[in-house]
């Protein structure tokens, strides 16, 4: 196969380079062995693992992916392929991995949660918002209708974002972020009343208060404008 044999070079490669105690006196007996059967599945699991207890997570995905290629993934190593490459700045990589996940069955909404996370920091709202529709199918839940709400946001789809955002409000109203998108919603649409009220909620709570209360300020000077101009 030939991208195992790219991954297995490039491995090697970095390994020669790498001139950390750790890794020379651990991985060159893993490397020993290697070279005698570089096709064994449980050598390259063991070099990920010393990888990732080295906190070297770029080399250890790469050992991983490898032993990927030579034995089929159990679901919670999918999830760690997934989670791993997320780390290390990979997310549509992560992607990949998360679908598997999802498409084996026995998902779980936070299953669902990573996926579209990994899509929006990919840059691909669509497919975020497709895993977020697969999951909200399922059931309610307040961070996936967070999550559908900053979708539709980006996608200037703010009436639609702010019936995300009070959903997710409902679900969960310990949550200040929803109120604070919500305003901003409500904003971008010009209905200043709606915003003032899901401002003020939102400066209930510590971690929005301060820029809940700015906002807030902006629309009462706002409103007060357009009243002094005769409008409604």
């Amino acid at each position: 196969h030939r991208d195992l044999h790219r991954l297995i070079r490039r491995q090697r490669q970095m390994c020669i380079r790498d001139r950390s105690i750790g890794c020379n006196k651990a991985a060159k007996g893993l490397w020993f062995k290697l070279e005698k059967d570089k096709n064994n599945p449980s050598y390259w699991k063991l070099l990920a693992h010393l990888y990732l207890q080295q906190n070297n997570y770029k080399k250890g995905v790469t050992a991983f992916t490898i032993y990927s290629y030579l034995n089929p993934l159990k679901r919670e190593e999918m999830v760690l392929l997934g989670d791993l490459n997320q780390a290390i700045g990979l997310p549509l990589k992560a992607a990949e991995y998360y679908e598997k996940v999802v498409g084996i069955g026995g998902d779980k909404i936070s299953d669902y949660e990573k996926l579209a996370s990994t899509y929006l920091a990919g840059h691909r709202p669509e497919r975020a918002k497709v895993a977020l529709e697969r999951a909200l199918n399922k059931g309610p839940n307040s961070r996936l209708w967070f999550m559908m709400g900053q979708v539709l946001y980006e996608e200037e789809k703010f009436e639609e974002a702010y019936c995300a955002f009070k959903k997710s409000a409902v679900l969960n109203d310990e949550d200040g972020g929803c109120y604070l998108m919500m305003g901003y919603c409500a904003l971008q649409t010009g209905k200043k009343s709606e915003a003032g009220i899901a401002f003020k909620k939102a400066a209930q709570f510590p971690r929005q208060r301060k820029m809940a209360r700015k906002l807030l300020k902006q629309v009462v000077l706002w409103k007060k404008n357009e009243r002094g101009d005769g409008k409604n």
